[in-house]
């Protein structure tokens, strides 16, 4: 189902045991809206076969979501997109996309233990999870999904290692870590993964220096 320059305000879907299939957004705009499950760490909430593109994006939520192979491109996100707990399988971000964090479920849930569980189990059966190799970000977080998941393009996206970040911060004073090599790194402390990505997003003003610290992590040989 294609829809072209839709509309689409405040609307909510909630609950597990639901796929949505097939849908194809072009040059919509969702403002306010949310999907999400908070009860199961089986992750039944399913988005699957989806495209989004040339849409606009406006203080929307996503939780507890399986998104099962689709392609978003080119999407205007007019404030920094938070993503809690969901998984991905199979899906493509292209063109220009704004500030984006896709983290763990929130501190704040109930059950957040077992979501986080469920999560690491999905991720055991997918091949891929996520393909950013020809995205172009304003600002990006990825932490709560498995970095060895993720295609990316090695010039700008790199990939490090819980084990390497540990053994190397026994050994280095952290004063002397740049300071997005140091936001990178310290996420293995809220990440259940042992692999992040680290993205220099093209779209940011700070890109040279976002670069610089992924050119100081290369040489300390944290980048895998």
């Amino acid at each position: 189902m294609m829809i072209r320059g839709g509309e689409f305000f405040d609307k909510k879907f909630f609950g597990s045991k639901v796929v949505y299939s097939g849908a194809d957004f072009y040059g919509s705009t969702f403002t306010r809206c949310d999907v999400g499950q908070f009860e199961d760490p089986e992750y039944s909430l399913v988005v699957r076969d989806f495209k989004i593109s040339r849409c606009k994006i406006v203080d929307c939520s996503l939780q507890g979501v399986y998104f099962d192979k689709g392609v978003v491109e080119d999407v205007s996100i007019s404030r920094g997109e938070v993503i809690y707990g969901c998984v991905f399988d199979q899906v493509k971000l292209k063109g220009r996309v704004g500030a984006l964090l896709v983290t763990v479920p929130h501190f704040s849930q109930k059950n957040r233990d077992s979501m986080i569980d469920g999560i690491i189990s999905r991720y055991e059966s997918i091949e891929w999870a996520l393909d950013i190799s020809e995205a172009q970000f304003v600002d990006v977080d990825l932490f709560g999904i498995p970095g060895d998941l993720i295609r990316h393009d090695g010039n700008t996206q790199v990939l490090i290692k819980r084990d390497l970040v540990e053994s190397f911060y026994l050994n280095q004073p952290k004063k002397d870590v740049p300071i997005f090599a140091d936001v990178w790194m310290s996420r293995f402390e809220v990440s259940p993964f042992d692999h992040i990505i680290c993205v220099a997003p093209r779209r940011s003003k700070r890109f040279s220096e976002y670069m610089r610290s992924i050119e100081w992590m290369h040489n300390k040989g944290l980048t895998v």
